[in-house]
C-alpha cells in the first residue's frame, strides 16, 4: 500500500507499507532499491515499512487515513 504523507517542502512524499507472506523476509531498504530500479525516482517511496497487516474496514477495504496515521507514528 502506498500513501502520500504530508511534507512541508513538497506538499506530500510517498511512503509504503507491505505485508509479507508468511515466512518471507526482506529488508525494507533492499525492497526500496528494487522498486527504484524499476520506477523513476518520483514514484519510489521514501520509506517502506513492513507490517503484520494493513488497517481494513469491516468490508475489507483499506482505511488509508488510519494507515497514514500509523505511518506518521513511525516517524
Amino acid at each position: 500500500m502506498v500513501v502520500g504523507i504530508p511534507d512541508e517542502e513538497w506538499g506530500q512524499h510517498i511512503e509504503a507499507a507491505v505485508v509479507l507472506r508468511r515466512g518471507a523476509t526482506v529488508e525494507p531498504e533492499q525492497l526500496r532499491q528494487h522498486v527504484r530500479a524499476h520506477l523513476r525516482g518520483s514514484k519510489t517511496p521514501d520509506r517502506i515499512l513492513v507490517w503484520d497487516q494493513v488497517p481494513r474496514s469491516d468490508l475489507g477495504k483499506i482505511i488509508r487515513r488510519e494507515a497514514v496515521d500509523q505511518i506518521l507514528g513511525h516517524v
